[in-house]
C-alpha cells in the first residue's frame, strides 16, 4: 500500500512535512538528481532548475523526470518546446498549478508536474536531453512533502 493509500483507508495517521532542498550544480554537461532515501517517502510540489546551452548545434529538452531504483524513467515532467544552443538563463519551473505547459520569449518556462508519491530508493532527475559538455544545470530547488513510508 501507499502512504496515501493507507491514510484514506484509515489504516494510518499520516504526518506531512513539508521540506525545501537546494540540490547540488552538476558538472558541466551532466544531469542533476535527489534520491530519496531513509524512512520516508517524498512527493514533489514543486522544482525549478535554470538551463544555460553551449554554442554546439543540437536542440535540448529539460525535464523533471521521476526514476526507480536502477534508473529506469517511469515519468517524465517536460515542456513541449526544445531549448536551443547558447540559451542564457532560462529558468524552468514546474508545479501541479500548472494545467498547461506555457513560455513566452524571454520568460521562464511553466510546466505541469505530477505530484507522485515517490518510496525510498527512487530518484527526482533533472534531465536536460541531448545534454551537450558545456551545457548547465544551476538554481536547482526542489519543495517537497515527506512522509513516513510503510515498513
Amino acid at each position: 500500500m501507499s502512504v496515501i493509500a493507507d491514510e484514506q483507508a484509515g489504516l494510518a495517521d499520516v504526518v506531512r512535512v513539508p521540506d525545501f532542498i537546494d540540490v547540488p550544480s552538476p558538472a558541466a554537461g551532466a544531469n542533476a538528481d535527489y534520491a530519496v532515501t531513509g524512512l520516508f517517502a517524498l512527493r514533489v510540489l514543486s522544482a525549478t532548475c535554470r538551463v544555460n546551452t553551449d554554442s554546439n548545434a543540437a536542440n535540448r529538452q529539460v525535464s523533471l523526470d521521476y526514476l526507480k531504483t536502477g534508473g529506469a524513467t517511469y515519468v517524465r515532467n517536460l515542456p513541449a518546446t526544445v531549448i536551443t544552443a547558447s540559451t542564457t538563463n532560462q529558468d524552468v519551473w514546474w508545479g501541479p498549478q500548472y494545467g498547461q505547459f506555457d513560455v513566452n520569449t524571454n520568460t521562464p518556462l511553466l510546466v505541469p508536474l505530477l505530484p507522485l508519491w515517490l518510496p525510498p530508493g527512487c530518484e527526482v532527475q533533472f534531465t536536460l536531453d541531448s545534454i551537450q559538455v558545456g551545457d548547465t544545470l544551476t538554481n536547482i530547488r526542489l519543495v517537497v512533502e515527506r512522509a513516513l513510508a510503510p515498513p
